[in-house]
């Protein structure tokens, strides 16, 4: 529960005492009515193990439990075991990832695009395009730097090969914790509703969690309380008189959710993704069921490839397609290779412009080509210690960006180990991606090798 811990730990070691105030959301403290209010068994202390685990300095001396300041409020409690509920994913370490690949002044323009599509009733937006053109970046972008009167509630990254991050449920999960995390009043009746939920699991123990099903969640959990983003901090609507008690003018702010790769979210034909998929398409129409819909200040951008069932399912919403040879495209990998060649260990001298532009002519405007086309040129260059006796050009028209050389890459990268075990691990694992040529999982690359699955784990962890 890495996100609330450093809120405690952070005010633990505080020299000020004043009113808790959650660094999510940017409102006073909730002030809590006892007759609307779920009564919580607040902890007196909180567990030294616990807080060891954060920071060990944190933890009292004698190894006793450290007592927990009275300034720390209720809303601090809801969240944490909210938290400890929904055990929402975190990307803090794939916006790193992000961050380390882009080069500033990219994208920018389709972030711009992104926004001006979100005009009248227009709620969804789906970019889509071939895998490796860049919409990756441009969800980092969009999260990072939102559109012009835009703020960021929740960002989702999805990735195939991620249990934590390939499903609808970890999506919904993601989504409700942050709306918690931005919206005290929200957070009240997520705590409300998640009570009645451990209540139901006690009663009939074989039963489903909310949690369990995914498109009941998105809507219960997260739609039906999206409007509660425009009320006010000490708003004490009781759950009954939720919804219409709520008016979706109220809020002044818009917010963007951002949620990208969604061909990586389940597989096609899976009907959970086929239910989200739908319930996504149709928040972009009028809803005549009276269920639940996005308040006019909250817009959705996805990304993805087109496959077949997500075309299907997409097209009528407003799209954007991200496409190479468009000449904002093209001006952001000009840009890309001139950062990735002026960060080479030796310069390429005279050469320099000529390189770049044979480059970008040989990546086709594809930016995960030009990456693995500019990490070629730059191995090379640093293997030869510098570009004297070198005919780069020659060199540069003869580099592919085909799938076995990507792999290569990845092996020459790796195999810096003095571990004759280590390196046999490597080998095997490579000679059957390079065979393959196909996604496969930790088990499926075991029983095609001598690996056992843990072995294949500290391969990749490598």
């Amino acid at each position: 529960m890495a996100i609330l811990k450093a809120e405690i730990i952070a005010k633990l070691n505080s020299s000020s005492h004043g009113d808790y105030l959650s660094s999510s959301s940017q409102t006073a403290p909730v002030q809590f009515d006892a007759a609307t209010t779920p009564a919580i068994d607040l902890p007196a202390a909180v567990p030294s193990t616990f807080l060891a685990s954060v920071s060990p300095a944190a933890r009292d001396p004698a190894g006793s439990d450290v007592p927990v300041p009275a300034s720390i409020s209720n809303d601090f409690y809801l969240k944490y075991e909210l938290e400890d509920w929904l055990s929402p994913v975190s990307f803090e370490s794939d916006m790193a990832s992000y961050a380390s690949q882009y080069v500033e002044g990219t994208r920018d323009w389709a972030v711009d695009a992104i926004g001006k599509q979100f005009t009248g009733d227009a709620n969804v937006v789906w970019l889509n395009g071939a895998a490796g053109v860049g919409k990756s970046l441009v969800a980092y972008l969009a999260a990072r730097s939102p559109p012009s009167g835009f703020t960021l509630l929740s960002a989702f990254f999805c990735k195939h090969y991620d249990e934590k991050k390939n499903n609808a449920k970890q999506l919904v999960c993601r989504l409700v914790f942050d709306l918690a995390c931005v919206s005290p009043v929200a957070c009240r009746h997520l705590h409300s509703l998640m009570q009645q939920d451990k209540d139901n699991r006690t009663r009939n123990p074989t039963g489903l969690s909310i949690l369990d099903k995914p498109i009941v969640a998105f809507s219960t959990l997260f739609l039906e309380l999206l409007p509660l983003l425009g009320t006010s901090s000490d708003s004490k609507l009781s759950p009954d008189s939720l919804v219409s008690a709520v008016s979706p003018q109220a809020s002044a702010a818009r917010y963007l959710i951002v949620i990208d790769a969604l061909d990586e979210c389940g597989t096609q034909g899976d009907p959970t993704r086929n239910e989200l998929l739908n319930v996504l398409a149709s928040l972009n129409t009028p809803s005549s069921t009276g269920a639940a819909k996005l308040p006019p200040f909250v817009k959705i951008l996805t990304t993805g490839r087109p496959e077949a069932d997500i075309w299907k399912v997409m097209e009528s919403l407003r799209t954007d397609s991200l496409e190479p040879t468009a000449a904002a495209n093209a001006r952001d990998i000009e840009l890309f290779v001139k950062h990735e060649v002026a960060h080479f260990p030796y310069s390429l001298g005279s050469q320099t412009d000529d390189c770049c532009r044979l480059l970008m002519q040989n990546s086709e405007f594809v930016f995960v080509t030009a990456r693995v086309l500019c990490s070629q040129l730059g191995l090379i260059v640093d293997s030869h210690h510098g570009v004297d006796g070198l005919d780069l050009l020659a060199i540069v028209k003869h580099l592919s960006a085909s799938l076995d050389d990507q792999y290569a890459r990845i092996l020459r990268s790796n195999i810096n180990t003095d571990d004759a075990t280590d390196l046999d691990g490597y080998m095997n694992f490579m000679y059957v991606l390079l065979a393959a040529k196909v996604p496969l999982d930790c088990a499926n690359i075991a029983v095609l090798t001598d690996l056992t699955p843990a072995g294949v784990q500290l391969v990749i962890s490598k």
